[in-house]
């Protein structure tokens, strides 16, 4: 029982945002998986929903069995998504037509033409090749909105970052962290979009 542990109990009875750092072992899945249970069964009624969202696909799987386990019924109200994959569905896809991106032909572009395009991008900018340093540099940026300028960092890297993105968007393409970066700046700038995703999960974990 999580009433046993004190910090599992907190972080279960949380109401509102609520962050939770613990290594691993410390219980943080079957915490997760719990309030999950407790929502679904108690908060969050049809037609609404919860998104439960996680950096990999292993993770996905997981929780999804945790949740079995669980005996919890959802009923559909239960998305258990990576990060990328939730922007995707439920950001990028119905908002695309507030960028400068075409639903028609819209496409996540393949390893091989990422990665051809950055050291393109690189060489035209006067760098050897793209290094690691500047696909931290983008991800770091995540606040600004994609294909704007990224400060902190030398000219030569600006300009390989702002190369690689409009050759992206020139294909009418995004890589990862694009999607997540542009899933970001939609929801910051159009209100109504995001009240359209808390609407429809109002309860996002």
């Amino acid at each position: 029982s999580l009433r046993s542990n004190e910090q599992q109990w907190t972080a279960f009875r949380s109401s509102g945002h609520c962050v939770v750092l613990a290594g691993p072992g410390s219980g943080k899945t079957r915490t997760l998986v719990t309030k999950l249970g407790s929502l679904l069964r108690a908060d969050v009624q049809p037609p609404f929903r919860v998104a439960c969202l996680t950096f990999s696909r292993q993770c996905v799987r997981e929780i999804r069995n945790r949740v079995r386990e669980h005996a919890t019924s959802v009923d559909g109200r239960l998305v258990v998504s990576t990060v990328h994959a939730f922007c995707l569905a439920h950001v990028l896809r119905p908002y695309l037509h507030l960028t400068d991106l075409h639903p028609s032909d819209f496409k996540i572009a393949a390893e091989r033409e990422v990665e051809k395009l950055k050291n393109e991008a690189a060489r035209e900018a006067g760098l050897s090749k793209w290094g690691p340093d500047l696909d931290s540099l983008r991800r770091n940026s995540v606040g600004r909105r994609f294909g704007d300028p990224v400060a902190l960092n030398t000219r030569a890297q600006s300009n390989a970052i702002n190369k690689f993105e409009n050759g992206l968007r020139k294909r009418n393409r995004l890589d990862f962290d694009s999607v997540v970066h542009l899933s970001l700046s939609l929801l910051r700038e159009h209100a109504w979009a995001r009240a359209g995703l808390g609407a429809r999960f109002p309860a996002i974990a």
